[in-house]
């Protein structure tokens, strides 16, 4: 697979900015923008946020509201007109929304004789990055698994069923490996529509029962990286690893999900000095 550079990697977020401009009433999804940049949408976000330190979400708001700022300053028309045409059910989650973003309520803003808007824009940010990456292989892995719907940090009543599960059939860490697969990026999918695999390799024989459900993981190469910390700051590893490391080494990223290992046990470690082995999956 021909390498994507970095100047690559940033073209095709700068086509993604001129699309949120050119189409603020348009399909602006997560599927539809990774299509515009040419990204898996398993990876697009972090690829996003890691290579302009904002969100999606953050950036389509702010520019509705930079137009929304315009309409209030060249027009005649009423908050409230200006709230339905940006999208917004009532003028007050506008107003609190613009006051939120911009520091100023939409009235206010209407009488100032300066405007203390300027335009919103978002930048490359380009950053040496402390990250330790290996490039490791991986086989095809059969695995059984659980599949939690919700955020990731109620999983632990998935991965209680399945060690009772597991270990009622004789499958045991360390002599089992078990994984987590997250499925969604919980900063663009909605709470209880995020998906996350529980799971433990399985021999080709395995017969699942008791709610168990068998798939495989992915082989090839992929790139390891260690996180140590909660596991509600792991976005900020993955931005980093998708958004910095990936375009600084020309790597591509693979339309399939990443695989987490855990080690240790979460019930006696600290958040702090807990140590997660993400596997990001490259072309």
């Amino acid at each position: 697979m021909r390498p994507v550079t970095l100047i690559e990697y940033e073209q095709r977020i700068l086509a993604v900015e001129r699309h949120i401009d050119e189409h603020l009433d348009g399909d602006l999804s997560l599927e539809c923008l990774a299509q515009v940049a040419g990204f898996s949408p398993f990876h697009f976000h972090r690829i996003f946020r890691g290579m302009t330190g904002e969100s999606l979400l953050s950036l389509v708001r702010r520019k509705r509201l930079q137009r929304a700022a315009e309409m209030l300053n060249l027009s005649d028309r009423s908050i409230g007109e200006v709230a339905l045409e940006s999208g917004y059910d009532t003028p007050e989650s506008f107003s609190r929304t613009f006051k939120a973003v911009l520091g100023i309520n939409p009235s206010e803003y209407r009488t100032q004789t300066t405007s203390p808007f300027a335009p919103l824009v978002s930048g490359m940010v380009r950053r040496e990055i402390a990250m330790n990456v290996e490039l490791v292989n991986l086989p095809v892995r059969r695995v059984a698994y659980l599949r939690h719907f919700g955020p990731y940090d109620q999983v632990g009543e998935t991965w209680g069923r399945l060690y009772a599960l597991a270990g009622r059939m004789g499958f045991y860490p360390p002599r089992t490996q078990f994984f987590g697969c997250p499925q969604d990026d919980p900063e663009v999918t909605p709470a209880e529509q995020v998906r996350y695999d529980a799971c433990f390799v399985v021999d080709p024989g395995f017969v699942p029962a008791d709610g168990l459900a068998i798939r495989e993981l992915e082989g090839g190469e992929y790139a390891k990286v260690i996180h140590k910390g909660a596991y509600d700051s792991i976005g900020v590893t993955y931005a980093e690893l998708c958004g910095q490391w990936a375009p600084q080494h020309h790597r591509a990223i693979r339309a399939a999900p990443s695989i987490e290992a855990y080690v240790g046990d979460p019930r006696t470690t600290a958040p702090k000095d807990r140590i997660t082995e993400i596997y990001l999956p490259l072309e």
